[in-house]
Parts: structure tokens; C-alpha cells; sequence
């Protein structure tokens, strides 16, 4: 698998990529699986032109949005759609009312970064001051390039004491053995056990 996402990512002109991606590819994709499985969209159109759309109960308290991944340069596929879907089922048999806003957000190498950060920004600024949602009750959600987004800054070049006491009671880092960045990701996660002290903690 890796040996064809480089493969693809070396032989693809940027001319290609444009042609086959348009920055509105995610949203354009949105909408098809919306018409094939019958759902109505509540789209959200910010005045910087962002585009976000509604899954769930866009009324309730409690929200999650979503920053798909992708490298910033592949759409939004059906399984992040799936996989949003899943936590709001799971959620309303736990007895918890949630909406998600889902972030599309535009694609390189049209749109190129950080663009799609400022998107980000504009629809955490448009939930918290518009809607007028407590930061509390806001549930910043990414995979890959959206969880990038999240946490934009490389944890790796920290210096270790800006990790000490950190107010939670757990942490969870969970790395695959194939990842690209698993060196940096084991160097945070060691950095980040030697400035706590939790009474379970393993590697």
C-alpha cells in the first residue's frame, strides 16, 4: 500500500491532480453519498466561502466536529462519513444528544496550506460565537491531515518540560509499526512519561 500512494504521488503532474481533485471534490462527494443513502444535508456556508455540513441534531448541546484526513490533497472518502455516522449512533444509544459538523475542507494544490487551517479556524470561530457553543461542550475530531489540524504543532520538537503535569488522568498514544513518523511519535510519548507521574503507565 505504501509502495502505491508513492508511486501514484511521484508520477502524478500537478495538472493531473487538479484535474481529477478539485479544491470542492470533499463537498461534491458529501452530496452523493447524502442523495444514495437518502440523508438530508443541512449545509453551513461561512462568509469566508467554507463550506461545512450537518450530521446529527444540529440543535442539541453538545458538538463534534469533524476534520477528515486525506494529506490535505485526496477527498473526503465514504468510510469518514460512515465513521461519523457510527459515533453519533453510538452516542444516542449511550443516551447523549450530539451534532457534527463535518469540514470538507478544500484541497491542494489549489487551495494549498495552511488555507485549510484558516478554514478550521473560521468554523470553530462560527460555532462558538455565532451559535454561541460553550468551548466545553465542543469535540475537536481528526484523522490524519484533520487531526494534523487539531494539533498543528510538531509534539516532537518540544522541549520534555512542557509536557510536565499535565491535568489529566490518562493518555492513550497508539502508533502502528509501519507509521512514517513512529520515531517522533515514541519521542513524544517517552518525553511525555518522564515529566508525569501516572501510576499505570506502559510502552
Amino acid at each position: 500500500m505504501a509502495m502505491a500512494v508513492r508511486t501514484f504521488f511521484e508520477t502524478v503532474s500537478i495538472d493531473q491532480f487538479r484535474f481529477a481533485y478539485s479544491p470542492d471534490t470533499s463537498a461534491r462527494l458529501l452530496e452523493a453519498w447524502a442523495r444514495c443513502t437518502h440523508t438530508t444535508l443541512k449545509k453551513v456556508k461561512l462568509p469566508d466561502g467554507t463550506t461545512a455540513f450537518w450530521l446529527g441534531n444540529p440543535d442539541a448541546e453538545r458538538l463534534l466536529l469533524h476534520l477528515p484526513g486525506g494529506a490535505y490533497c485526496l477527498p473526503a472518502l465514504p468510510s469518514h462519513i460512515d465513521y461519523s455516522t457510527s459515533i453519533l449512533k453510538g452516542l444516542e444509544q449511550a443516551g447523549i444528544d450530539a451534532g457534527m459538523l463535518f469540514l470538507p475542507y478544500e484541497l491542494t494544490p489549489t487551495a494549498q496550506y495552511p488555507h485549510q487551517m484558516k478554514q478550521a479556524v473560521a468554523l470553530l470561530q462560527y460555532v462558538i460565537e455565532d451559535l454561541g457553543k460553550l468551548p466545553s461542550d465542543i469535540v475537536l475530531l481528526g484523522d490524519s491531515a484533520g487531526a494534523h489540524l487539531i494539533f498543528y504543532n510538531p509534539p516532537a520538537g518540544a522541549p520534555g518540560g512542557w509536557w510536565r503535569d499535565l491535568p489529566v488522568e490518562e493518555i492513550f498514544i497508539g502508533v502502528g509499526g509501519q507509521e512514517i513518523l513512529y520515531d517522533s511519535i515514541i519521542k513524544t510519548a517517552r518525553k511525555i512519561k518522564c515529566y508525569n507521574l501516572w501510576d499505570n503507565v506502559s510502552d
